[in-house]
């Protein structure tokens, strides 16, 4: 996720040269990209905790069904969304007082859409490897990524002697064409080794058991609707703000990678929470996921705040960095919000984990209720509702967000503590 983060923000630090319409273009165009990818990823998320629970009990032949069966469903349900983005074009007649940016957006999806059942490919064996305890080789390919991501962008967007220059149609060729570097380095490097269940998964026979299917669309469409009542909230975000105008759009969007570099700790931390909670509760050792639970927490938010306080004492470094000297109107509307964007990863940043650990409880529709609760009914009102009475919009909505995060935190702690003291309790019996 991490790396991922950072190929979104080479990406703004390079269609930024292009201009101001074509940076607003991107963020159109990255909000409906990341909605559906959203969508897609978050059906097949369960796979981490099936996998876990599977490693808990040092069961093989689970091992390799739910490998088998999770990279299969990655590529089936990011069909219907490629389509989808392929044919934006039509899709956003249906938003006629955006059809500059959205114009734009279509030039970058037209690129960027072929890459999505790759991406999707990518998460359900990254799932497959952090349930496994093998989250090392995926970290690793999507590291050297980027600096790949970044050549063969710069050579695609600006041109060389040899090609001309594709300006965001390129961009978004550039993010497709990473998706198949990367996801072919992982499996092949995951082949060398007998243990790995994406080796047993390939070379194993095929053998259709439905089961595993439903038992990760049962847990994934809860997911999926809880994945889009939070993380769904900021692509969706970029169509509220387009309606302040091309630079408030492109200095949300330089909000939005920068929230996301501060939000590496918590992703990651809440990701190796799930995994390490779920193979204590496989494994019946309850103690051990309280620890890992806790410590999550702890971890996630003083990472989070360390790198956050960097962003917040010196916004306007990082803004020119991402949107370049000529956008001073777009910088000054970025910074203006940075305070806001701080509040609103500290409450993610002690949410993630929290989060992560009910997951592994399988507390999938709980979770749901309150990320629906937190972001949409209060944290969106909220911030719609600042962003009128404010002088920068974008920090009003930020700070809106900032209190939904923060009520959702208030809603899930006494759940997971009642969870944690009902498994000791079973546990001692």
């Amino acid at each position: 996720m991490a790396a991922q983060m950072i190929i979104s923000v080479n990406e703004t630090i390079l269609v930024a040269r292009l201009g101001t319409s074509e940076l607003a273009g991107l963020t159109i165009g990255l909000g409906a990209y990341n909605i559906i990818f959203l969508l897609s990823l978050s059906i097949i998320s369960p796979i981490t905790q099936l996998m876990a629970g599977a490693m808990g009990r040092n069961d093989q032949g689970e091992v390799r069904n739910i490998a088998q069966y999770g990279m299969m469903l990655g590529l089936i349900v990011s069909v219907p969304g490629t389509i989808i983005l392929l044919n934006w074009q039509r899709i956003s007649l249906l938003m006629p007082g955006l059809l500059q940016a959205q114009s734009e957006a279509t030039t970058y999806l037209r690129g960027a859409a072929w890459g999505l059942p790759i991406w999707v490919l990518y998460v359900a064996i990254r799932c497959i490897l952090v349930g496994s305890g093998r989250a090392g080789t995926s970290a690793l390919f999507m590291g050297l990524s980027v600096p790949a991501h970044l050549i063969i962008s710069w050579i695609l967007i600006f041109g060389t002697r040899a090609n001309p220059p594709l300006g965001l149609f390129g961009a978004g060729l550039a993010y497709a064409g990473v998706s198949f570097l990367t996801v072919t380095a992982i499996t092949l490097w995951e082949c060398r080794d007998k243990r790995s269940p994406i080796r047993l998964a390939l070379s194993a026979g095929f053998r259709l058991t439905p089961r595993y299917i439903m038992e990760i669309v049962e847990l994934g469409v809860p997911m999926v609707l809880r994945v889009i009542s939070k993380q769904g909230v900021i692509p969706v975000s970029a169509f509220i703000i387009a309606s302040y105008g091309a630079s408030h759009t492109a200095g949300h969007l330089a909000l939005i990678n920068i929230s996301q570099i501060a939000g590496v700790f918590y992703f990651g931390v809440t990701s190796a929470c799930v995994s390490l909670v779920g193979r204590a509760l496989g494994a019946g050792d309850t103690a051990r996921a309280r620890a890992a639970t806790w410590t999550s927490v702890q971890v996630s938010l003083a990472g989070s705040l360390m790198v956050s306080a960097v962003i917040y004492l010196a916004p306007s470094a990082i803004a020119r960095l991402m949107l370049g000297d000529s956008n001073a109107e777009v910088i000054f509307i970025a910074t203006s919000a940075v305070g806001a964007v701080f509040y609103f990863l500290i409450s993610e940043a002690i949410q993630g984990p929290i989060l992560g650990s009910l997951v592994a409880f399988r507390e999938n529709r709980y979770t749901l209720l309150c990320s629906v609760l937190g972001t949409w009914c209060i944290g969106v009102p909220s911030g719609l509702f600042l962003a009128t009475i404010s002088a920068t919009p974008i920090f009003g909505f930020w700070l809106g967000l900032g209190i939904g995060s923060s009520a959702s935190i208030l809603m899930l702690v006494p759940r997971l503590r009642q969870r944690l003291d009902l498994a000791t309790l079973r546990s001692s019996v």
